[in-house]
């Protein structure tokens, strides 16, 4: 048994799933603080919306982590965490703020692209999930398009806006694609590409891979 996991059964806040993996001392000493020092937001902003007195949306609850790294070796592994919303869609209706590491877990044992969960943390009624940061953009495609931040680092590899729309296309048929395979599994959830990393060949200009993130709304139907 690693040192990390002896000491976080003796603590019961943390539980890690993947035993080859090694977190900071700080995060292990005071994981919801780390969160909250060193996370850096994965949207642009720093606002909370409210729906009937429920979170509807908050731009501080999913932040990009420091690198961890593989055990017994000096090799990072990219990590982000999130805070659990209680109140959110299925999470809310099971009451289980373990859902979308249940999600991820399953999505895997089915050979699905999505983020390997990392570890899930509980503290005082809060919980608090680590997974892995996936290579690629976060496209955060809305009303009024592609995100400043995505947009800004695709014209600085060299893309026009045309260049642009075309991998908008590029990955919402790739995300229809892929929305099947999820579906004969009987993995339903809606798809949208703000809920999409979307890992592009910056020479050629094109996408490689879509992968989706936030399992909140997921739902698992079982094979007839």
């Amino acid at each position: 048994m690693s040192r990390e996991s002896a000491e976080l059964q003796s603590r019961k806040e943390i539980i890690f799933v993947d035993a080859e993996v090694v977190a900071p001392d700080e995060f292990l000493n005071d994981p919801f603080g780390y969160f909250e020092r060193e996370g850096k937001n994965t949207r642009p902003g720093d606002k909370v919306r409210y729906v009937e007195g429920i979170v509807a949306r908050n731009h501080r609850a999913v932040r990009d982590l420091p690198d961890w790294k593989l055990k017994d070796t000096d090799i990072p592994v990219r990590v982000v965490g999130k805070k659990v919303n209680l109140q959110r869609h299925q999470i809310g209706e099971t009451q289980n703020p373990l859902h979308e590491f249940e999600i991820m877990t399953h999505i895997q044992e089915h050979h699905l692209p999505c983020a390997r969960p990392l570890a899930r943390i509980e503290k005082d009624g809060q919980h608090l999930l680590v997974m892995e940061r996936l290579e690629g953009e976060r496209l955060f495609v809305e009303k009024e398009g592609v995100a400043d931040e995505a947009k800004q680092n695709l014209i600085r590899h060299g893309f026009s806006l045309q260049d642009i729309d075309e991998i908008v296309t590029q990955a919402t048929m790739e995300m229809a694609e892929l929305s099947l395979k999820f579906e004969e599994e009987g993995i339903i959830r809606p798809w949208h590409l703000k809920d999409m990393i979307v890992k592009i060949d910056f020479e050629h200009k094109k996408v490689i891979s879509v992968t989706p993130v936030d399992w909140e709304r997921t739902l698992i139907k079982k094979k007839e």
